[in-house]
């Protein structure tokens, strides 16, 4: 027996040894290897009761088929848990925003949110009746207007500068009726005093003259130097310029203006997919699907169906993609942090929705 014993135990060290040595070759884990020598040994208690009845060939062949149809079960399943595991990692990672570090999905602020959804403010004109303003208060140094009074802009007016009081105090006015009472005065006096009186008048006026000609000369190189956008393409060409220096608070606010001024189909189409392209690019993408759905419910406004089921389109786009973003946990991440495995994806799955809704009857 105690032969048996170190028999046994001479080959489970030969088994761990040739599977060590396989490890260098074949990505075997640990719990493979003491594994296998575990059942070679649960399978060495039954070795004294088959030899009795077989021969010692036929019991050390299955002995070892035995082994290796286990160990080859083992290595099969850890296998296949180690790809389970590797893809589910990879796919967390990809999934990752690139830059996550620049843009923390936790750190979202939104007052970015508020800021892009305030309402754009309507200001009367006596050049314009209905002249769109945009908290010209806050944008004069977001967008670069910075030495602009707001009275100024506010109003376009001069301010005129505020006359002296020239009403003579009571009391000096009681004394020089005393001292006129009092004292006899000769005409000669009373003509010089009253020639210095209208020479001060007169000097007087030419002072405030020319100081209110210097605040409208000011004010005139003040407003003659800023401009504003007053007009709809004037704001949209100022939405296009501050998109372009990555203003996109600022693009979305002049492009809602436009959008507000504009009664045409076609602009109005196009410039709500501009804010809708906008919105995606600070991540927000509910706000980016009401506007479309603002167009896309007026029913007279939109008759052409093209302009329609591009719009339709679209918003079945942000719809897949905001549902994909709540999976991978990344809901405001911005378009362009988005990884391309989750876009491809969104166009795959809109594609396939479209494919539904047409041949169950067409997008309405």
């Amino acid at each position: 027996m105690l032969e048996y014993l170190a028999i046994l135990l001479v080959f489970s060290l030969i088994l761990t040894a040739i599977l060590s040595l396989l490890k260098k070759y074949i990505p075997l884990s640990p719990r493979i290897i003491y594994g296998t020598v575990g059942i070679s040994f649960i399978l060495g208690a039954f070795f004294p009761v088959t030899i009795t009845t077989l021969s010692p060939a036929v019991v050390m062949a299955v002995y070892f088929g035995l082994i290796v149809i286990i160990a080859v079960a083992l290595g099969y399943a850890e296998s296949r848990i180690f790809l389970n595991t590797s893809s589910a990692t990879l796919l967390d990672n990809v999934l990752e925003p690139e830059n996550s570090a620049e843009i923390p999905v936790d750190d979202y602020d939104s007052s970015e949110e508020e800021t892009a959804d305030s309402p754009v403010h309507m200001t009367a004109n006596e050049h314009h009746e209905d002249e769109i303003g945009i908290d010209i208060s806050a944008g004069h140094q977001e967008f670069g207007y910075t030495n602009c009074p707001e009275d100024v802009i506010s109003t376009g007016e001069n301010i005129p500068a505020e006359e002296e009081e020239l009403t003579p105090e009571p009391e000096l006015s009681s004394n020089r009726a005393q001292q006129v009472t009092a004292e006899p005065v000769s005409p000669r006096d009373i003509a010089a005093a009253e020639a210095a009186a209208e020479a001060g008048d007169t000097c007087r006026d030419e002072d405030q003259t020319s100081h209110g000609q210097e605040n409208n000369e000011s004010s005139e190189d003040i407003t003659d130097k800023t401009t504003f956008p007053v007009t709809i393409n004037d704001f949209i060409s100022a939405g296009f310029k501050a998109r372009t220096t990555g203003d996109l608070i600022g693009a979305v606010k002049y492009f809602m203006a436009a959008f507000q001024m504009n009664r045409e189909q076609h602009m109005s189409t196009t410039l709500a997919l501009e804010i809708c392209t906008v919105y995606q690019g600070l991540g927000q993408y509910f706000q980016a699907m009401l506007i479309l759905k603002s167009v896309i419910e007026q029913e007279n406004f939109i008759s052409e169906p093209d302009l329609r089921q591009k719009i339709n389109e679209r918003l079945i786009y942000l719809d897949i993609l905001a549902e994909l973003l709540k999976i991978t946990k990344m809901p405001q991440a911005p378009y362009s942090k988005i990884p391309d495995i989750i876009k491809i994806k969104a166009n795959l799955e809109k594609d396939k929705k479209l494919i539904e809704l047409n041949q169950g009857g067409g997008i309405n």
